[in-house]
C-alpha cells in the first residue's frame, strides 16, 4: 500500500500542476478495460462540460474538460505521463 500511496501523490501532484498551468479543468488519467475506460485517478470535474480525450498509449488516456492549451504541449506532457505511469505499474506488483 505504501507504493501505491506515493504514486498517488507525485500523479496527483503532476495533475494539479498541468490543471494550473494550462487551465483545464477537472483533469483524469483512466485506463482501459476491454471495451470501457475506466477512472484510474485524478482531480474531479469542474464543469457540465463533456470531457475530452487525449491518448497517453493504447491503455491509458489523460481526460480534460479543456485540452487547447494542453495539446502544445502534449508530446511532453506524455513523455511524462507514461514514466510516472511505468513506476506505478513496477510498484503495485
Amino acid at each position: 500500500m505504501a507504493n501505491e500511496t506515493s504514486f498517488s501523490k507525485k500523479i496527483l501532484e503532476f495533475l494539479k500542476t498541468v490543471s494550473e498551468e494550462y487551465h483545464t479543468g477537472g483533469i483524469w488519467i483512466s485506463k482501459r478495460l476491454g471495451r470501457r475506460w475506466s477512472f484510474w485517478c485524478g482531480l474531479e470535474p469542474d464543469s457540465c462540460l463533456p470531457p475530452q480525450m487525449l491518448r497517453i498509449n493504447e491503455d491509458y488516456a489523460l481526460f480534460c474538460e479543456n485540452k487547447e492549451l494542453l495539446e502544445k504541449e502534449w508530446e511532453r506532457l506524455v513523455r511524462e505521463l507514461e514514466t510516472l505511469i511505468k513506476g506505478s505499474t513496477r510498484e503495485c506488483q
